[in-house]
């Protein structure tokens, strides 16, 4: 089954959780363990079910480095932030994309770890 969880920013420590948002005072929360912490709400993405080289897991707005590690496949060397659109992950530019999927690939994180 697919595994929906959102990570957000509270106080300069990431919140793991379910994410909602409060339009009626503009705040958006994290549940964690039932507990629900206010979160930036800049901060907040979502697991892509996706995992890098290392095994961190892969949040929606982190920049990642996408390069092609089967032989005779595509040379791809891609750097990025992760988005959403169009029904799929995406590795963006904000003039080019590749998919976040990628069998020949690997991902490694470069910025929005832990």
């Amino acid at each position: 089954m697919r595994e929906i969880k959102f990570r957000g920013l509270r106080k300069n420590v990431w919140i793991y959780g379910y994410y909602f948002y409060r339009s009626d005072i503009d705040v958006h929360f994290i549940c964690e363990d039932s507990v629900k912490r206010p979160v930036d709400g800049n901060s907040v993405g979502q697991y892509t079910e996706q995992n890098d080289v290392n095994g961190n897991e892969i949040y929606g707005g982190m920049d990642v480095h996408q390069v092609s590690v089967l032989l005779g496949s595509e040379d791809i060397d891609f750097t990025g932030k992760v988005k959403f659109y169009d029904g799929t992950w995406w590795i963006d530019t904000g003039f080019d994309a590749i998919s976040l999927f990628n069998e020949t690939c690997e991902n490694t994180i470069i910025t929005g770890e832990e």
